[in-house]
């Protein structure tokens, strides 16, 4: 629903895909690690796990069909939401009500600047290619 393959700029489908979601995983574990790890001092592992979780959800819905279908201004608000909202869950299941909601909006908020570039580097690669006003 509203993104499409450009097999004419990138010949490769998956790898770019792939390529794309190490580049996302990449600055979700620096922004999440930076604060809930050096802030908090949570494990590496729960640091590790809340990122991959992030990363896969924020992905498929922020930036395979939000952004293609919506934009990136409300791709962005949406990501940010769903970040924020992915990362109160995931830290609930993991370690209770050890993260403070300040440390979970910085996140979300740091996620979301990095996001509206990453979403510029979806529509520059062609990956991506919003319906809407980008």
């Amino acid at each position: 629903m509203g993104w499409q393959w450009d097999t004419q700029k990138n010949t490769g489908g998956l790898a770019i895909h792939t390529r794309a979601v190490l580049i996302k995983l990449a600055f979700t574990l620096i922004i999440v690690g930076g604060i809930f790890n050096l802030w908090f001092g949570l494990s590496l592992f729960n640091t590790l796990l809340t990122a991959l979780i992030v990363t896969g959800i924020a992905y498929v819905i922020g930036d395979l069909w939000v952004f293609p279908s919506f934009g990136n201004v409300i791709a962005t608000v949406i990501d940010a939401a769903l970040i924020g909202i992915t990362l109160w869950a995931t830290q609930l299941v993991l370690v209770g009500f050890g993260i403070q909601s300040t440390a979970i909006l910085t996140a979300s908020a740091s996620l979301a600047v990095a996001e509206w570039f990453f979403h510029s580097y979806l529509h520059r690669t062609g990956l991506v290619h919003p319906l809407a006003n980008y």
